[in-house]
């Protein structure tokens, strides 16, 4: 059971990212139609249950400054993934209670396909701001992609051998990562 549970999170994981060519589009590309981007702190996931599910539902988030849109409340619900009705949104369990984050949302749902979130800390905003995959970047993350789906549907599981694959999905994520003060992020996007 424990093995299951790893291997779905695992594969989860990977599929809030996504596996097509979409899912790595730059934040500023990917939110370009969101109607709200937020720089907001995680305070809580509402009804989850981490013992019975792989992935919260929603999440409630303290607004601390709107950049695109309009929102007067203090405190929202931000939507992910549905497994019942599979609504292409966002898993939600990468967002930690009490970390901050810049969101973009459409009509407060995080979109699973591109890179609506940026992570902010002490001043810094991280994340694949800007970056655009190459052709090569893409074959080379869907092979370790497709590699970890097949590892999952084994009947027995080898830890060392997903352990590697995963990291070396997270290597090749972090490919795209760039870092930038929250100051010039604001003044190099406008995002209206």
């Amino acid at each position: 059971m424990k093995n299951f549970i790893l291997i779905s999170l695992l594969i989860s994981s990977i599929s809030a990212f996504g596996s097509d060519t979409t899912s790595r589009i730059s934040f500023v590309n990917a939110t370009k139609n969101d109607n709200l981007i937020i720089l907001c702190k995680i305070m809580s996931y509402p009804k989850f249950d981490s013992t019975k599910e792989v992935c919260p539902e929603k999440m409630i988030v303290e607004v601390l400054e709107v950049l695109k849109g309009k929102n007067s409340s203090k405190l929202i619900t931000v939507l992910g993934y549905d497994k019942s009705v599979n609504n292409n949104l966002a898993c939600l369990q990468f967002y930690s209670i009490g970390r901050y984050y810049i969101l973009g949302l459409d009509n407060f749902k995080l979109i699973a396909a591109g890179n609506h979130s940026l992570e902010y800390n002490e001043g810094i905003v991280k994340g694949n701001i800007t970056n655009e995959p190459t052709r090569e970047y893409l074959k080379k993350f869907q092979k370790i992609f497709d590699r970890l789906q097949k590892e999952e549907f084994k009947k027995t599981i080898d830890k060392e051998k997903i352990e590697k694959l995963r990291k070396e999905f997270t290597m090749q994520s972090d490919l795209l990562n760039q870092s930038m003060d929250y100051k010039s992020f604001k003044e190099t996007f406008t995002f209206e």
